[in-house]
């Protein structure tokens, strides 16, 4: 797990020496995913290359998609379950690009496509990200994975989509789930923790996947926010245990107010971690504790 996080790290820091496209390539290959099925043309300059090409499906409202702010598109490559397989040592065919074909809570499905997206603003509200990543859903038979770079900054992007309940020629684009603003140069260790998670082989250590179906399921109860919060929870509890059997605070008061040892004991380290978290909390809100 530590080499995993270091191979994270530096393929993150090198989205500052690297083109976008490159970076992104690497930066998932870091967490296990590649794939050859890859078109001919990779790259758009701008979104109006992009629509011309991917607007046989969907015409995009340069509004929604802030299309002034669009550097770069790039089509990084299609991962479906021959990838997978071949990760797992066995082979199953599939086209390039090819469309649904398996179904995943009433959805039919089977590639995820990961594209990047660069943009020269220098923030970006969810809103505005999870827009984008509908709009440029909607140009696509399969659901389409954003790595988004600004501002020194990277956000990625995953949908779930689903089958339209009464027209089931078409599907429902649903939530977007976001793991935002990731600096690059100096990546926040949550933002490791939860990429190195969503590595394959962090995958495989837990769930056989030997398909695209289960690789989604996996992917969004990693990310889903209960999920996210149950382990947090238990990192909290785990570490108030451990603090029981390995810290002491001293009793410094009068007799007649000491507390039962145990009790007082308890009572000082919940009074600690919620110091340090309310401390880490405005050191995050920036420039009112400084990261250094």
């Amino acid at each position: 797990m530590t080499e995993l996080k270091k191979d994270i790290q530096q393929a993150l820091n090198a989205f500052s020496t690297q083109d976008t496209y490159t970076a992104a390539i690497n930066f998932w290959k870091s967490l296990g995913y590649r794939s050859d099925r890859i078109p001919d043309v990779v790259s758009y300059d701008n979104m109006e290359m992009f629509t011309q090409a991917f607007a046989d499906r969907h015409i995009i409202n340069p509004a929604k998609v802030i299309a002034d702010d669009w550097v770069s598109f790039s089509v990084l490559f299609q991962l479906t379950d021959k990838e997978i397989n071949e990760m797992c040592s066995t082979e199953v065919q599939s086209d390039i690009f090819s469309d649904f074909g398996r179904m995943v809570n009433n959805t039919i499905i089977n590639s995820y496509l990961f594209v990047s997206l660069e943009l020269s603003g220098k923030a970006y509200t969810r809103t505005e990200l999870a827009t984008i990543t509908r709009e440029i859903n909607r140009c696509f038979a399969m659901p389409v994975l954003v790595l988004f770079k600004y501002n020194m900054l990277l956000t990625l992007s995953v949908i779930n989509r689903r089958l339209h309940k009464i027209d089931s020629n078409k599907d429902v684009l649903e939530k977007v789930t976001l793991i935002k603003d990731i600096c690059y140069l100096k990546p926040h260790r949550a933002h490791i923790e939860t990429l190195a998670l969503l590595s394959f082989t962090q995958l495989t250590n837990k769930v056989r996947i030997d398909s695209f179906v289960k690789l989604h399921n996996t992917w969004q109860k990693v990310l889903d926010v209960k999920e996210i919060n149950d382990r947090f929870f238990r990192e909290i509890r785990n570490w108030f245990l451990w603090s029981l059997k390995h810290i002491r605070f001293p009793q410094i008061r009068p007799a007649d107010e000491m507390e039962e040892a145990k009790e007082y004991q308890s009572k000082s380290i919940i009074r600690f971690i919620t110091r340090f978290m309310f401390c880490w909390f405005l050191k995050e809100k920036k420039d009112i504790i400084p990261s250094d």
